[in-house]
């Protein structure tokens, strides 16, 4: 009965001993990079190196359909009432302007998962040629509903434009140049903001509201 505590108090030095080597060991790990090569980590790779004319001429076609689906959210604003005066229609005409920025902005995330299926390309091109037809046909609305379910399937179009926009550009871009995305974005946006209002009143009064969509 007397052993019993000796042999237990010959035991705790060894235990301590493993325990303080465990921490240690674990403490000197801590922040070092694994080794394991189960552990992969995401990298942001170079894209394929293009021509500088071609480079530039695809930013411009990228920038100009940014530019175009951002212009049709305000160019009708001070168009509206000239609009619903003459479809007979002013209690239902702020629609013509809802149901274009409620498909911008609904479908954005649809085109750009789009884009992965069919390429950037074929999706960038699909949305323009939505935008450009039911633009036109905008124009030769004679009521109120087809001209609102035009300017809906127009936003479906601009909706892709705007979404692409912001993917192709990385796409694109060496990533020592990502810094100019955001500059270019803005300026677009800014002068969008800015001339569609103006175009759309001086449009409306010179040559008339339906040339709205048709001249941009």
């Amino acid at each position: 009965m007397s052993e019993m505590p000796t042999a237990t108090k010959m035991m705790l030095p060894q235990e301590h001993d493993s325990s303080s080597t465990t921490m240690s060991t674990t403490a000197s790990s801590i922040g070092q990079p694994s080794t394991n090569p189960d552990v992969h980590t995401a990298s942001i790779t170079e894209p394929e190196p293009i021509s500088r004319v071609r480079l530039i001429l695809v930013i411009t076609s990228v920038l100009l359909a940014l530019f175009l689906s951002l212009l049709d959210t305000s160019i009708v604003s001070t168009s509206l009432y000239t609009i619903g005066t003459s479809l007979d229609a002013l209690d239902r005409v702020t629609w013509v302007a809802l149901a274009y920025m409620l498909s911008d902005v609904g479908l954005a995330t649809f085109f750009a998962a789009f884009s992965d299926v069919i390429g950037r390309k074929n999706a960038l091109t699909l949305a323009l040629v939505i935008f450009t037809i039911f633009s036109i046909a905008a124009g030769f609305c004679n009521d109120i509903t087809s001209l609102v379910v035009c300017r809906a399937m127009q936003g479906v179009g601009g909706s892709g434009m705007y979404a692409l926009a912001f993917l192709v550009l990385p796409d694109i871009l060496p990533i020592s140049q990502f810094q100019w995305i955001g500059a270019m974005a803005g300026g677009v946006v800014t002068v969008s903001g800015v001339l569609g209002p103006v175009l759309g009143g001086v449009i409306t009064k010179s040559i008339g509201w339906r040339w709205i969509f048709w001249i941009p």
